[in-house]
């Protein structure tokens, strides 16, 4: 009389997976005033626009604008947006070989094993992917506030720089400021002779 064996065998996948973009803006700051005063303004333009000196990077600010981290490098004139994900996946699985000897069932739990880890590896790799793909869209979707952000720096940058330009060549007599519905800023700066 033969009899059958089952060999049942169980492992579980874990990994985490770490995904991450980035964009780079190049500034190219005309100079109003001498480099270095532009420089001190831009950096007080910065603060005032709520960026925080960086604590590992000498003359880099930092702003969060809704999850993109941004990096403002006052050496290079750059600006890098990055977004960063990662997630622990887990797959648990579990087989069950059969046999009319215990040598047999247990290869054939084994074979069956090492095919259902590697689907999930694949699976695991789908979501890592899938990670990728939504870290991307969140770069994408986010140019406009980051583009927006930038520019409100470098236009309080200029509007300063002209102001101190404006007083050194004679007397100032008003400053008019305003920004339109459109988001169009002007600034009208009367000197007198």
């Amino acid at each position: 009389m033969s009899r059958a064996y089952w060999v049942k065998l169980s492992s579980s996948v874990s990994e985490t997976v770490n995904a991450h973009d980035k964009a780079i803006h190049k500034i190219d700051l005309d100079t109003v005033v001498p480099e270095g005063e532009m420089n001190e303004i831009l950096k007080g333009a910065l603060e005032e626009g709520g960026w925080e000196k960086s604590d590992g990077k000498d003359n880099t600010y930092e702003k969060d604008v809704e999850g993109v981290r941004l990096s403002w490098d006052l050496d290079e004139m750059t600006v890098e947006a990055q977004v960063e994900g990662s997630e622990t996946v887990s797959r648990d699985i579990a087989v069950e070989g059969r046999g009319y000897d215990r040598g047999t069932a247990r290869r054939e739990a084994e074979r069956m094993l090492q095919q259902e880890e590697d689907s999930a590896r694949d699976a695991i790799q789908a979501e890592t992917d899938r990670l990728q793909r939504e870290l991307s869209k969140q770069l994408d979707e986010n140019e406009q506030k980051r583009v927006r952000e930038i520019n409100g720096v470098l236009q309080r940058t200029y509007a300063e720089g002209l102001k101190r330009k404006a007083g050194r060549m004679g007397n100032v007599t008003s400053i008019n400021e305003s920004t339109n519905p459109d988001g169009e800023y002007q600034l009208t700066i009367t000197i007198a002779e």
